[in-house]
């Protein structure tokens, strides 16, 4: 896939690919990902603390320790959100995996200050929006969840730029402590609060703290075999 078919009108030249949402497609890959993760998975746990609210958009930001956190946002939000939903995915992994494109996955270049920077716009146009919704990865990669988070400064900005939206953390954890298929075990938060007028290095940090602790909190949960958590899948 050339970068000069996907760039978006008035993207930068290094190429910014924009989701482009086809329903047909969606709602077959509704069906085909509930099925994927009820055979991988031997339950799917959420713990919920959030209700979206009317007119408001959420900025949903999560650990990214699995492959299945590509699939997770379309997951949560198809079954239990119901959002206008949309994920960014590092460039290179879009250009791999084109079709999700087609779920509302649109492209982050974090190696080029210029793409990225257009890219927060765009993020930032569709928060100011009602009833929308952004999952991001603040860090960058995949990274184990017993490793300390570290986020990078894009989500203090976005927190920054966009008053009328909830920012809610997402602790996502798998193990196999209770089968031998693994379970998947979620929690969504309460939308974290800072001061708008602090710098984005601190809201980061307020950010990062909020979803470490409900990240510790699922984990504890996962490993106590006598803890009744929620089925969702």
């Amino acid at each position: 896939m050339s970068k000069t078919a996907t760039a978006d009108a008035g993207a930068p030249e290094t190429g910014f690919i924009d989701a482009r949402e086809s329903r047909p497609f969606m709602f077959l890959f509704r069906i085909y990902t509930r099925f994927l993760f009820k055979r991988r998975f031997r339950n799917v746990y959420v713990v919920n603390s959030y209700t979206p609210r009317n007119n408001r958009s959420t900025l949903y930001f999560m650990n990214h320790a699995s492959w299945w956190d590509a699939l997770i946002p379309f997951l949560l939000n198809e079954y239990l959100f119901r959002q206008h939903a949309r994920a960014m995915m590092d460039i290179r992994q879009l250009q791999k995996y084109p079709f999700f494109r087609k779920i509302g996955v649109y492209s982050i270049d974090r190696e080029n200050a210029r793409s990225a920077l257009f890219t927060l716009g765009k993020t930032r146009e569709w928060l100011n929006k009602g009833n929308n919704s952004i999952f991001l990865f603040p860090q960058g990669s995949i990274k184990s969840d017993y490793e300390p988070l570290n986020f990078e400064h894009g989500i203090g900005w976005l927190a920054k730029q966009c008053t009328k939206c909830d920012i809610v953390p997402l602790a996502i954890h798998i193990n196999f402590v209770r089968g031998d298929k693994p379970d998947l075990f979620m929690k969504i938060g309460k939308p974290v609060h800072f001061e708008y007028a602090a710098d984005k290095k601190i809201i980061s940090e307020v950010c990062r703290i909020g979803l470490a602790e409900i990240l510790y909190e699922i984990r504890n949960q996962a490993y106590d075999e006598e803890a009744v958590l929620p089925v969702f899948l």
